[in-house]
């Protein structure tokens, strides 16, 4: 397993939060959420088994079951609208992790080649939601960017210029700390629909080695309404 934790900040049009989050591969995370003057704001938990997400003020909890965050439905629509910030679930862990993207997510397919007018290889492969495209610096081997396509879309072909290509999302990644392959993107915007959604940076970040599988079970008090999708 891989898996980062540390602070960040997240941004979209309308709001500016603070986060305190653990991110691992595969399939679990936690993440605090503040607003302006420390406020809590809400709580996030996604394991095997759930993905739930606390809101204090409402003293409510909605959940939904991990598996079915895997599938494009309508129950999944409308459990992400009670996330208090945009949650792209096809991209979440590997969007946040880098390098999972690009090493672990793929399953076959896997073409790739040195771009000389980009200065970077890109590559190609097909996983079970649909497709990535990722442009990947050529000395830390970190992802500049990524295009996800989903199961309804042709996979674009290596080749293909960009500007052909109609990703359900893109992931754009900067400001790069460390050296080598130890090199880690601070800065994430994603884009949908070729309009910004949000931009996510860390302000501190390590590489967790002695993962507590614990912090990731959380059960809502008896005192806490659940509300189930």
């Amino acid at each position: 397993m891989e898996a980062l934790r540390g602070s960040a900040v997240l941004e979209t049009k309308d709001h500016s939060l603070d986060l305190e989050l653990a991110v691992v591969w595969p399939g679990l995370s936690r993440v605090e959420i503040t607003g302006a003057l420390g406020i809590r704001l809400g709580m996030l938990v996604w394991n095997e088994d759930w993905l739930q997400v606390f809101l204090p003020r409402d003293n409510v909890v909605y959940r939904i079951p991990a598996v079915e965050m895997e599938k494009n439905s309508p129950r999944r629509a409308r459990f992400l609208e009670q996330v208090p910030f945009p949650l792209f679930p096809e991209a979440y862990f590997d969007s946040l992790l880098t390098r999972v993207g690009v090493r672990s997510r793929f399953e076959k397919d896997l073409e790739c080649r040195f771009v000389e007018e980009e200065r970077a290889y890109r590559a190609r492969f097909t996983t079970r939601q649909g497709g990535r495209m990722v442009w990947i610096d050529p000395t830390s081997f970190a992802p500049q960017r990524v295009l996800y396509f989903d199961k309804q879309q042709k996979l674009p072909e290596l080749h293909a210029p960009v500007e052909s290509m109609r990703p359900v999302l893109e992931a754009r990644y900067s400001d790069f700390q460390g050296e080598g392959l130890a090199t880690l993107p601070a800065q994430l915007v994603l884009f949908s629909a070729g309009q910004k959604q949000l931009s996510f940076f860390w302000k501190t970040a390590e590489v967790w080695n002695t993962i507590r599988k614990e912090s990731f079970k959380w059960q809502p008090g008896a005192s806490i309404s659940v509300k189930e999708f």
